[in-house]
This record gives structure tokens, sequence and C-alpha cells, in this order.
């Protein structure tokens, strides 16, 4: 039986083949009409899961490979997997997020393992953005650690985690993103309560971009949130020359700053538990010089990394999709 003509589903996409932002979702259901209509788009790919997602419209035709999302473009931005959708075959991870013979997925996806990092990085084109600046501590005398991660992150365990860190190293200070609320005073109080008093703390509220990103040069040494994990705020310090320390847990979703500083060739900042973690972000403040190397050189690291080698990424993406495609029209189990 003949399929039915192609509808042209490039109407008010932009010149360079991207949807604007407030059209992708119409764009999905156009999409998923032409799935129903057997219109001959035979994979797809699934965005938007969370906050008002399109997840509905998924499940619509049982010959069509379906992947999950992927992060590229400007500032990578993380979306897991959401478990339980109908439809959905391949969850498009790393090797890091999901590592071969790792714990069990507790989704029904299978992982499609991209070789390095399930992000992509391009900084900001719409904010001025400041140079890397020497280390603060250089001219401070002390070590500053911070957290720019939105505050919804830093759960009790995370918050007491930074507290003994910050309070075992002499004159240290902690900087942490958190709205101007009634909360800060609780912080304080737990914080103080663990050895960090309130004149070591700097809470910082919202910023614009160019004041977002300046604010990296008032920070030595970022530190990742657990059980999830930063992003595009991982990058972000990166690029301004700040050192991420991070842990990896067992779900994909805390091992995000592993993915992308394995990638980046900086598998060291990564500790196995909390423990590690302090040793690791204790080492890094032991050494000023060292930061100001670090700080001198990151950036051009993470220019000549695969986190910004964005055509790379799209073939290896490319390539993985006409692997999964052959084993699905093979008739062979996915992997």
């Amino acid at each position: 039986m003949a399929r039915a003509p192609r509808p042209d589903l490039r109407q008010g996409i932009g010149g360079d083949g991207t949807l604007p932002r407030m059209k992708r979702r119409t764009a999905s259901f156009l999409i998923a009409a032409a799935l129903s209509a057997g219109c001959g788009i035979d994979n797809g790919l699934v965005k938007d899961h969370g906050g008002g997602g399109n997840v509905p419209v998924i499940d619509v035709s049982p010959e069509t490979l379906s992947f999950s999302d992927v992060a590229m473009g400007e500032s990578g931005t993380k979306v897991f997997t959401v478990s339980s959708v109908g439809g959905v075959d391949l969850d498009v991870t790393d090797i890091h997020l999901d590592p071969p013979g790792g714990p069990e997925s507790p989704f029904h996806e299978k992982p499609l393992r991209l070789p390095w990092c399930w992000w992509t990085f391009q900084p900001p084109v719409r904010t001025t953005i400041a140079d890397v600046s020497p280390p603060p501590c250089l001219k401070n005398g002390f070590v500053t650690f911070g957290s720019l991660n939105n505050f919804v992150k830093v759960n009790e365990r995370v918050r007491d985690l930074w507290a003994r860190l910050v309070a075992g190293v002499p004159g240290a200070r902690l900087m942490i993103h958190m709205k101007e609320s009634r909360a800060r005073d609780g912080l304080l109080e737990f914080l103080a309560a663990r050895g960090l008093p309130p004149e070591r703390v700097t809470l910082v509220g919202y910023q614009d971009g160019p004041s977002y990103m300046a604010t990296y040069g008032k920070i030595d040494i970022a530190l990742d949130p657990a059980p999830f994990a930063g992003g595009t705020t991982t990058f972000d310090a990166l690029w301004m020359g700040v050192p991420v320390v991070s842990h990896a847990g067992e779900r994909a979703s805390s091992r995000g700053g592993l993915s992308i500083l394995a990638t980046l060739g900086r598998p060291e900042w990564v500790g196995a538990n909390p423990e590690e973690m302090i040793a690791i972000a204790r080492r890094l403040a032991s050494d000023q010089r060292g930061l100001a190397a670090i700080r001198s050189r990151l950036r051009d690291a993470l220019r000549a990394s695969p986190l910004m080698d964005n055509k790379g990424f799209t073939r290896e993406l490319e390539e993985l999709y006409r692997l999964a495609w052959r084993q699905w029209c093979a008739g062979h189990r996915l992997k």
C-alpha cells in the first residue's frame, strides 16, 4: 500500500532548520499527526518531557522508533527521561550517565549510549561575558567555594556536606545562589550550627546574564550539588575558568558532573562518594598556584574538548540513530 504524500512540516521553521521556541510544541503536534496519518516518518525525537510537555502525543504509531531527548545548543540543558511513557523505545544517554554494567535503569527505555558526553556546549551569545580573571584567592588570601545552581538542588545533605567542607578549610568562604526570602535566615542558622558562621557565607540572589557570569570571578572552586547534578551551571563555571568538584551517585541524575568532567579530561575532580569529594576540594584549595594555572587554561581546554565539538557530536548521534534503526528493521532486540 502506497504511503500518503508527506506533508511539509517545515512551515514556521527558521532558516537554519530550527524551530522558534514558542513553536516547538506546535511542531510536536504536527509530527504526531503525521505519524498517525502514516506519512512516512519512521523515527522521532521526543522532547519537552517535563512541566506541561507533550507526552500524551507520543504513543501514536507502533511502526515508529522513538528516542528520548538530547541536550545540544547554547548551554547544555539536561532533561532526564520520564519512565513509563508508552511508545518511547530508546533513551539517548552516554557511557558516564548510564555506564554499561552499572545499576539497572529504573526506566523501560533501552539506553542508547553516546561515547563521550550527553551534552554539548556553546557559550551564551546574547550576553556580554566577562573575561577569565585570576582566582580571587590570590587577592583575598582565602579560598571561596561556590555554587550558583538553582537552590532547589541544595538539599539538607548537600548543605551539611558543604558546611563540613568549607568549615574545615581555614578562612574559606562559601557563596550560594539563593533568592531573597526569610528562608535565608534558616540557611545561615543551619550552616552556623555546623561550624560555618554567617560572616563566612555570601548569598547571591537573582542576577542578569552578564552579572551572573561575572560572579564566577569571585569563586575559586565550584561545588556540584547532588543527587541532581548541574548541567548548564557546570559548563558556565568551566567556561569562566572555575574548576568544578562533583561526586557521582548511582543514578544518571547524579552523574552529570562525571559525564562533563570526564569528557573534559578531568575525572580527578569527581569523587566516588561525598568524603572523596571533600578530599578533592580541599586538595585543590591547598594549592593556590595550581588554581591559577587551572584558571588560565580551562577555557581553552573546554574549547578543544568533545564538549564543544558540536559537529562531531551530531555525527556520533546520527550514527547511533542509524545503528538503532538497522537493528529495529532487522527485528533484533534493541540493546
